[in-house]
């Protein structure tokens, strides 16, 4: 507990402007997975700032920052469905305001409610896990409030893809980017960025692959590949890289909301339950190793208690009453 109330105490490494700057480039970055055009950049581009600049203002007054995600949610909206989402060919308002509020998705506070219940820290992992809940829920509310603000209708969040015209070097850019925006957004020291960046380089370049496969009639090669793939690889351990497991966490929760703001229910519930399913199996590896380690580790000093008193110990027997 004290080295969180440190943690918490100590100064941020980066000044305001430089966290404005972040969160704009974490936006930009983000930007080309939901739609990689030109246009979803540049809206971004404004959205972030307006978004970065409420973020900082929060860090003033602390009573925005009570409801900030709420406030940034709806501001957001009202600003694409005015002036960003006259078009459909320019893909719809959920695929355009997305980037800019994916700085606000909880996903830290996911990751350790997830990681404080399965260690059996039941109350504070709950805590967390509904104030997780409660943030999303301003995101969401924030944006029908948009809609309502602006008096479309709620079918006018449908999100319709745009068709790609971004090269593949922006694609790969566009990681370096936000490994960059996420170290000044989030106060990462920059010692970091060496351990970061080798990581972040390297799933991207594995999603700028999908993506150029995507880009045609794809998917049938994209099958033929994984099959061709999975016939030729060797049988290895399972990765248990806490940094894949996160990513497809987000991964399905960033495809499940939009989904549903596009009324694509069925798609929608599909993607949150593979999400609920991968926390759920994470969450039970993690008790179930716990409990075999804890059992492992009691018996082996019970021995070691034994031969240094000298008394007899037998597993599964009771000595006379």
């Amino acid at each position: 507990m004290v080295s969180v109330l440190v943690i918490e105490a100590a100064p941020v490494p980066y000044p305001w402007w430089l966290k404005f700057l972040g969160i704009v480039l974490f936006a930009l970055g983000f930007a080309p997975l939901m739609q990689p055009t030109w246009y979803e950049i540049a809206t971004t581009a404004v959205l972030g700032a307006l978004a970065a600049a409420l973020a900082v203002t929060a860090d003033r007054v602390l009573r925005l920052h009570r409801f900030l995600p709420l406030t940034v949610s709806t501001a957001v909206s009202v600003v694409t469905i005015e002036l960003f989402a006259d078009n459909p060919a320019h893909g719809g308002p959920v695929l355009l305001m997305l980037p800019a509020l994916f700085y606000f998705v909880p996903g830290d506070y996911l990751s350790a409610a997830t990681a404080e219940l399965a260690a059996g820290l039941i109350t504070t992992g709950a805590l967390r896990l509904v104030y997780s809940v409660f943030l999303l829920v301003q995101l969401y509310v924030g944006v029908l409030l948009g809609v309502l603000f602006t008096g479309s209708s709620p079918h006018a969040l449908f999100d319709v893809a745009a068709h790609s015209d971004l090269p593949r070097w922006a694609l790969f850019l566009a990681w370096i980017v936000f490994t960059a925006g996420t170290l000044l957004a989030f106060a990462t020291p920059p010692a970091l960025l060496l351990a970061a960046a080798p990581a972040r380089l390297r799933h991207r370049r594995r999603a700028v692959g999908a993506h150029e496969v995507r880009r045609g009639d794809g998917q049938h090669l994209r099958r033929r590949g994984y099959a061709d793939r999975a016939r030729a690889a060797p049988s290895t351990p399972a990765d248990p890289d806490p940094a894949r497991l996160l990513h497809a966490r987000r991964r399905l929760a960033r495809h499940a909301r939009p989904d549903h703001f596009g009324r694509r229910l069925c798609r929608g519930f599909q993607d949150l339950l593979k999400l609920v399913t991968i926390v759920a199996a994470l969450a039970i590896g993690l008790v179930v190793g716990e409990a075999l380690t804890q059992g492992h580790s009691e018996t082996q000093a019970g021995r070691h208690h034994d031969a240094r008193t000298g008394s007899p110990h037998r597993a599964g027997r009771r000595g006379p009453a």
